[in-house]
Order: C-alpha cells, then structure tokens, then sequence
C-alpha cells in the first residue's frame, strides 16, 4: 500500500515495456488514492499507447481536471478522441494543445486528418504544409501531401511527396503502391517498375506487390 513506492515501480515497468503490469500498478494506485495526478497520467498514457482510447479519454479529461494541463495531457486526449472518431471534439483539443507548443508538428497532422475527412482538401493541405516545415523527416505529412496533389490530378508534383515519404520510412507497402502508381500514371513505366521491384524484395510474400 506504499502509493510512492508503487508510482516508482509503474513508471520503470511502463519504462521497460512491460506495460500491462504497469497498468495493474497505476490501477492499484488510484483505487488507493483517486486523484493520484501522475498515475491518472501515466495510466491514460499506457492505455493509448495501446491504442485502448475509450479506457484512455476519461483518464485524461481527468487529468485536465485535477489541473494537470499541459501539451502532453491535451495532445494524448485530442488523439484519443481522434482515434475515436469524435472529430469536432478533437479539433478545439488539439488546436489547443499546438498553441501550448507552437513547434510540435503532430496536432496539426491530425488536424488536417480532421478537415481531409470533410473534404476540406485546402485546409488540410495548409495544416500539413505548416507540420512538414516544423519536421521535415515526418513521413506520414510527406505521404497525405502527396495523396492531396493526386487527388487535384497534380501527380508530378505528388511523386517528390510520395518519395519523401517512402524515403523516410522503408516500411510501409502503400508509399511504394502509391509512387510506383504516379510514375505508372505518367507513363514512366521503368521508374514504376524500379519502385514496385523495391516493395517485392522488401515484401516477397505480398501479392500487391507481385
């Protein structure tokens, strides 16, 4: 029942990757003591870690409530509302939490999210834009750049996004499928074959990319 001794061992399980013993720690904590400030917050922070948003949401509108009102605390809670598909309520959340950090390019990439999915092409296109100058080496903003410009048929400047972002992280099927796809689309077929044959040694079992 050691509520300090406690707090210590959840924050070096949630730092070792052992999380599910670091929710059970956090859990025991607040049913010790149900404003405890820092386990509302890290236990909020392991549930989104992941990806439990409807556990994490009320734990961090709590955390707001106990006055622990930070970047952290309102990004995490515009991001569980995100994930959860309450858009109007995440847009004003996550604004809110950019203007606590003017430099943090995540809110606005879930921001332009928000306006993509109302067909607000421009505005998303703006909030990415401002993302990719605050972090270039962000490959998702790279990728929904590039899906923005084909989508207003402007593939040849698409490709430098879709390059970008495959650059910055190898990993992912869809940056091949979709530059391989633009080149293919200008009729550059030997540079869609080039990039299609990367994603096959990359992904051999794949049949998208046989």
């Amino acid at each position: 029942n050691g509520v300090s001794a406690l707090a210590n061992l959840g924050v070096l399980f949630a730092r070792t990757g052992r999380s599910e013993e670091a929710i059970k720690t956090f859990t025991a904590i607040l049913r010790l003591v149900p404003d405890h400030p820092q386990a509302t917050v890290n236990l909020a922070l392991q549930y989104s870690a992941r990806g439990d948003h409807a556990q994490a949401l009320p734990l961090f509108q709590h955390a707001i409530a106990l006055g622990l009102d930070s970047y952290d605390v309102r990004y995490h809670l515009g991001l569980s509302l995100y994930n959860l598909k309450r858009y109007d309520e995440a847009q004003p959340i996550l604004e809110s939490a950019g203007a606590l950090s003017p430099n943090a390019a995540e809110p606005l990439y879930y921001l332009g999210l928000i306006h993509w999915s109302r067909q607000q092409d421009e505005t998303a296109a703006e909030y990415w834009d401002r993302a990719v100058h605050l972090r270039p080496n962000f490959p998702e903003v790279n990728f929904m750049l590039g899906e923005a410009l084909r989508k207003n048929r402007r593939t040849e400047a698409a490709i430098e996004f879709y390059r970008r972002a495959l650059d910055q992280d190898a990993t992912k099927f869809v940056y091949y499928a979709r530059l391989g796809g633009a080149y293919l689309q200008l009729g550059q077929g030997d540079e869609s074959l080039q990039v299609f044959s990367r994603a096959l040694q990359r992904f051999p079992r794949l049949a998208e990319a046989h």
